[in-house]
């Protein structure tokens, strides 16, 4: 019975932690490229009604003018997520006035991202201590200037695409007059052409006679 045991407890453990892995890493994967509006680290002054008011200490990934945000999260808080008075690294979008989470919450010991540790981080089985590295070694750096180089590439492209859009009303009624007009004056031109051709050989076949 206890190898039964055993054997049950290593088969879990074998598609339990690689998937709590997989999913620590693809949560890097989205944070570094830029799948969100900022990614910060605030100190939370109070979590009431489903929201935190969170005040802003740094801004690592993205943008943000605000030093004071309320940030919308109905969901329970979860152990690994910062409650009042702690420091939390927070991965937002923009939602109205207010921000929402994105990418998770997570509660660290300090601002110094070179130095701060993620809760639970050597408990989760690597999940958050992808998140702490990633931190910790600068990597979110070079991933934001990654990031904003891609969102600025996309929006020079929308811009070109926009300029090259379906012509409005206005335009169509111009570029039908112009070209009525130059057919108008192609069939002119062709009559007038054609009609020469055949005084011309009207003229031939007379002196022929």
């Amino acid at each position: 019975m206890n190898r039964i045991w055993l054997f049950m407890f290593m088969l879990i453990g074998m598609f339990v932690i690689p998937a709590t892995v997989y999913a620590g890493g693809e949560m890097v994967m989205k944070i570094r490229s830029g799948d969100q509006d900022a990614l910060i680290i605030g100190k939370v002054s109070e979590y009431k009604d489903g929201k935190y008011s969170v005040h802003v200490e740094e801004v690592l990934m993205g943008e943000m003018t605000e030093t004071d945000i309320t940030v919308n999260h109905p969901n329970a808080v979860d152990p690994t997520e910062p409650s009042a008075g702690d420091y939390g690294l927070f991965s937002l979008v923009k939602e109205g006035t207010d921000y929402a989470i994105k990418n998770g919450a997570y509660t660290v010991d300090k601002t110094d991202y070179k130095t701060l540790k993620v809760a639970y981080a050597n408990e989760s089985y690597g999940a958050l201590g992808h998140i702490q590295r990633f931190i910790n070694s600068g990597e979110f750096i070079e991933a934001d200037k990654q990031a904003k180089e891609k969102k600025k590439q996309k929006e020079t492209e929308q811009a070109a695409f926009a300029s090259h859009s379906i012509p409005s009303i206005e335009d169509n009624r111009i570029t039908y007059a112009v070209d009525n007009r130059i057919l108008y004056a192609a069939c002119i031109a062709g009559v007038l052409v054609l009609g020469g051709l055949l005084y011309t050989a009207r003229r031939v076949g007379w002196r022929n006679t």
